[in-house]
């Protein structure tokens, strides 16, 4: 039992699931700096994934206090482009697992400056799942979170 035990302990180890940050410099939010974004896909999303996304976004930036209409004065304008979204069949990760590959979602995030609307800064966040485990929404949302945590400075709750 306690070898079935390690066997499944590890085998869950090497699945995995994750949120990587890759910034061109780093980036330093603003204090009381509001945001208004807006996305646009180089792929194809399911609707469902872009309402997801969307539904996500919404909520984590309501919730940090620094939310704003588009077209708002003294608003740094965020554009999320959405790169890469891979998603693997459910039933070839439940049968697979990480021999199905990985589901994957990269964006490219830009935030202009409010005053000269030019780019400010830019960093690109990639979400991925190798493991049989865990759900599309699930790293959908990670996706989410790991921009509005890095656009306020404030790590998001689930």
């Amino acid at each position: 039992m306690k070898k079935i035990t390690l066997v499944l302990i590890a085998i869950f180890g090497l699945s995995a699931c994750g949120t990587s940050l890759k910034s061109k410099k780093e980036f330093s939010p603003i204090a009381g700096e509001k945001f208004a974004y807006q996305i646009t896909s180089k792929v194809t999303l399911p609707d469902n994934a872009m309402s997801i996304f969307r539904t996500r976004l919404d909520s984590q930036l309501a919730a940090s206090g620094k939310s704003m209409p588009a077209g708002s004065k003294g608003v740094s304008q965020v554009s999320i482009t959405i790169t890469t979204y891979e998603m693997r069949h459910g039933a070839a990760r439940a049968l697979l697992g990480i021999f199905a590959g990985k589901d994957s979602m990269i964006s490219i995030v830009d935030v202009k400056d409010p005053n000269t609307n030019e780019i400010k800064n830019s960093f690109e966040v990639e979400s991925f799942n190798i493991s049989a485990l865990g759900t599309s929404k699930g790293m959908i949302e990670d996706q989410a979170d790991q921009i509005i945590s890095t656009l306020t400075g404030v790590p998001i709750k689930q």
